[in-house]
């Protein structure tokens, strides 16, 4: 008798977790790490700079809010609900779709770790607050982390992506000249020689005017 109550238990706990699962249904796709041709912060002491799948709507034409979410546990966390995540899971921001932009070579990013002024207690919130607010703190220097992406049509939750790969924050603070001005950035070396040759190009071109005033 005790033998067939526990295959029940263990029965009935398995469908739930397997209902619990299919609650949000998963799709291929995955955020990454950005380009950093084009993006030369994707990587910091303290922030890490994230690829939005392009074009969404190919998943779901009527997906029209993203929900980031953001973990730095080492294993692949299990989300199955978005009203409560697993520990260490903290909802990062919530925010409309991009736009299809197919046309353009320019890739849609998320910056995790870009508002200073983020209160880092929300990161421990056992789950999402009843309005979504932007809890993006700068992230642990030497730490990798993980980010994860639930599309929802109006409030329902409709799909999820699957989990990034582990991306790590510098150990060490960078010393270096570059000014991260995306697509591309600039070394601050070179904006200084920038301006100098304009300058002097300025300059050419006053001596020229003034000398055929003269003539």
């Amino acid at each position: 008798m005790a033998g067939k109550l526990l295959l029940n238990f263990l029965l009935g706990s398995s469908l739930c977790l397997l209902m619990a699962s299919a609650l949000i249904p998963k799709d291929e796709s995955s955020m990454a790490i950005a380009n950093t041709t084009y993006y030369r912060a994707a990587n910091s002491y303290s922030s890490l700079t994230f690829k939005i799948p392009s074009c969404l709507q190919k998943i779901d034409q009527n997906v029209d809010q993203i929900m980031i979410v953001a973990s730095k546990n080492t294993d692949v966390p299990v989300i199955t609900t978005d009203t409560s995540f697993p520990a260490g899971v903290y909802v990062v921001d919530k925010f409309a779709v991009p736009p299809c932009n197919l046309g353009s070579n320019m890739d849609s990013v998320y910056r995790l770790g870009a508002n200073a002024k983020s209160l880092p207690a929300c990161v421990l919130a056992p789950q999402p607050p009843a309005v979504i607010t932007e809890c993006n703190p700068p992230l642990a220097n030497g730490t990798q982390y993980r980010v994860n992406a639930i599309l929802y049509v109006g409030q329902l939750a409709v799909k999820q992506l699957t989990w990034s790969a582990q991306a790590s924050t510098f150990s060490t603070r960078e010393s270096h000249g570059d000014i991260p001005l995306p697509p591309g950035g600039r070394s601050g070396g070179m904006i200084v020689i920038t301006v100098i040759l304009t300058v002097l190009m300025a300059l050419l071109i006053v001596i020229l005017i003034g000398a055929i005033l003269r003539k």
